[in-house]
């Protein structure tokens, strides 16, 4: 399974989904440095936790990070070293967009990344049985 929430709702969500696996897709790494700590008291190991720093943008911008191949690189890399055995949290900051783009794009074996418009997603055509 694999549970979506936003940043200030991570540790709560991980303790009482009793996840084991963290994927954070939020670029302050001030605010991650601050959740590392508490998710390594809540069972969560360090080669457990995926961070990929990027904003909330579809499209590149000064001063900012698109979502990238290499973040869904990283992603299905990360995937393949899950056991499925315990839940997943995926989190940005608000738990509305790139954590649901995601956990969506995650729920299908190996999705293949779709490039749109210079940037690269997982892709959103999936089954949503199960999914409210």
């Amino acid at each position: 399974m694999i549970v979506v929430c936003s940043l200030a709702r991570l540790q709560e969500t991980v303790v009482k989904s009793r996840a084991r696996h963290v994927v954070t897709l939020v670029r302050d790494e001030e605010l991650i440095r601050r959740e590392r700590e508490a998710l390594r008291s809540n069972g969560v190991k360090s080669e457990d936790h995926l961070w990929l720093e990027m904003d909330d943008i579809a499209e590149e911008m000064d001063g900012m990070i698109a979502p990238s191949e290499q973040h869904v690189e990283r992603l299905l890399t990360f995937l393949k070293r899950w056991d499925r055995t315990q839940p997943m949290v995926v989190h940005c900051y608000a738990g509305i967009s790139r954590s649901t783009r995601s956990r969506r794009g995650s729920a299908r074996p190996r999705p293949p990344p779709i490039r749109t418009g210079g940037s690269w997603r997982l892709p959103t055509a999936i089954s949503s049985a199960g999914e409210k």
